[in-house]
């Protein structure tokens, strides 16, 4: 019996790779070069089907990654305020105490400590961190009524520095959307306008 699968598993490596061998160490047609080719077969597994890491609570409208500590990422959802994740992104926690408007549209991370994050919000301007998502408070001195916070930028370098693009109460529905980029200077105590009016009264001029 032993004998019998001995040659029974000879066979089968005589015919998937004696027979691969002897039909791919051929030159390929055209080739000049004396030197032969082998080609093995690579077996691979089929891809894992994508695994919901979370967070549970609303679509993701804005995240951000800290610079001094990858691990830390933060979340902003449209409707159910900010989450954050300590081991990059694997379990999340909702942090979004003292958040009074919750739909999150941007979101950004001091890039020098990640215990300070800055959340933009629809039509209720920017909130603040300075304990890593425990709590948050109104960080919008001058900023237009009901602003539509679509992105912020913290300045690499100096952190002081940050930058938010807006829109305002519109027209009726119709442009001008009130499109203003504001910048601080100490951190996000207080707001100057930098660019408005952008492209004249009869364009979408949002930033």
């Amino acid at each position: 019996m032993a004998r019998k699968q001995y040659a029974i598993i000879f066979l089968v490596f005589i015919l998937l790779f004696g027979g691969l061998l002897g039909s791919l160490t051929a030159p390929v047609s055209g080739q000049t070069s004396n030197t032969n080719l082998v080609y093995l077969p690579t077996i691979l597994n089929p891809p894992e089907p994508p695994v919901w890491v979370g967070p549970d609570g609303g679509s993701i409208i804005s995240i951000d990654v800290a610079d001094s500590d990858p691990l830390i990422v933060y979340a902003g959802t449209g409707g159910s305020g900010v989450f954050k994740s300590t081991d990059g992104g694997i379990t999340w926690v909702w942090k979004s105490q003292g958040l009074a408007n919750r739909s999150i549209y941007s979101i950004a991370v001091d890039p020098h400590n990640p215990g300070i994050a800055y959340a933009g919000t629809y039509k209720g301007k920017v909130y603040k961190t300075v304990d890593g998502g425990e709590s948050w408070f109104q960080s919008s001195t001058n900023i237009q009524d009901q602003a539509i916070v679509y992105s912020i930028v913290i300045d690499p370098i100096n952190s002081d520095k940050v930058f938010i693009g807006t829109r305002g109460v519109s027209n009726g529905g119709k442009p001008p959307w009130n499109g203003v980029l504001y910048r601080s200077t100490d951190e996000g105590s207080s707001w100057v306008p930098v660019l408005t009016n952008v492209g004249g009264s009869s364009e979408e001029d949002w930033a």
